[in-house]
C-alpha cells in the first residue's frame, strides 16, 4: 500500500511535495522510506526541502531508513547540479558528510549512498568541498566497500581532470587556494594506494 501510494503521489509531480514532507516523520519506517524516495524523485530542490531531510536524518534511528534518505538526497543533488544551484549542492554533501566517516573497514548502504550524493552534487567537475575531498580520499585509501571506493575515485578523478584542464587553458602554473598542490598530490597518490585506476566510470 505504501508503495502504491508513493507512486501515485510521484505522478502528481512537485505539487505532491507538501503532502509528502509530513510523512518523513511517520511512525512507520516503511512510510518514511517510501516518502523520502518520492521526494527525491519528484520534488524541486530547495532549502526548505533539505531542512526537512536534515531533521529527518537527525531523528532517524534505523540504518535502512537513513540509507533511503541519503538515496533521495542523491536525486536532489543531481537536480540541483543540473539547475546550477551551487549552494544546494554543497548543502546536500554537508548532510551526507557524517555518513562518509568513519571509513576504515566500513561497509554499508548508508556509506554507499552518501558517496553517491557527493558524486551527484559534484557534477562533471567534482565540485565538492575540501572536507568532502579529504573524506573521499580516505575512503579510496582505506574503505573495504568497493562501491564507496568506486564513487569516491570517480569524484576525485573528475576534480583532478577539471583542475588540470583549467590550468592548461589559462596557462596558470600555481594552484588556486581551493585546490592546493598537496591536495592534487594526494588525489594522484590514491591511484596506487587504493589499487585502482582513476578513470571515468562507464555507463
Amino acid at each position: 500500500e505504501a508503495r502504491a501510494a508513493t507512486y501515485g503521489l510521484m505522478a502528481v509531480g512537485p505539487a505532491a511535495t507538501a503532502s509528502l514532507l509530513p510523512l518523513l516523520t511517520d511512525i512507520s519506517p516503511r512510510v518514511r522510506a517510501w516518502s523520502s524516495f518520492a521526494l527525491g524523485e519528484c520534488s524541486r530542490p530547495s532549502t526548505d526541502l533539505l531542512d526537512h531531510f536534515e531533521r529527518a536524518l537527525h531523528a532517524e534511528q534505523l540504518p535502512a531508513v537513513e540509507a533511503a534518505y541519503l538515496q533521495a538526497l542523491g536525486c536532489v543533488a543531481s537536480r540541483s547540479r543540473a539547475l546550477q544551484e551551487e549552494a544546494l549542492c554543497h548543502r546536500c554533501t554537508e548532510l551526507a558528510m557524517p555518513y562518509l566517516l568513519p571509513i576504515k573497514c566500513f561497509c554499508s548502504l548508508r556509506g554507499e549512498n552518501a558517496c553517491l550524493v557527493a558524486l551527484m552534487a559534484g557534477g562533471l567537475t567534482g565540485d565538492v568541498s575540501q572536507e568532502t575531498l579529504n573524506a573521499l580520499m580516505d575512503i579510496a585509501n582505506y574503505c573495504d566497500d568497493r562501491y564507496m571506493v568506486a564513487f569516491a575515485l570517480e569524484v576525485l578523478n573528475r576534480r583532478t581532470k577539471h583542475y588540470y584542464e583549467e590550468n592548461q587553458q589559462s596557462n596558470v602554473v600555481q594552484c588556486s587556494e581551493e585546490m592546493t598542490t598537496s591536495t592534487i598530490d594526494s588525489i594522484s597518490g590514491v591511484r596506487h594506494k587504493a589499487g585502482a585506476e582513476l578513470v571515468p566510470m562507464s555507463g
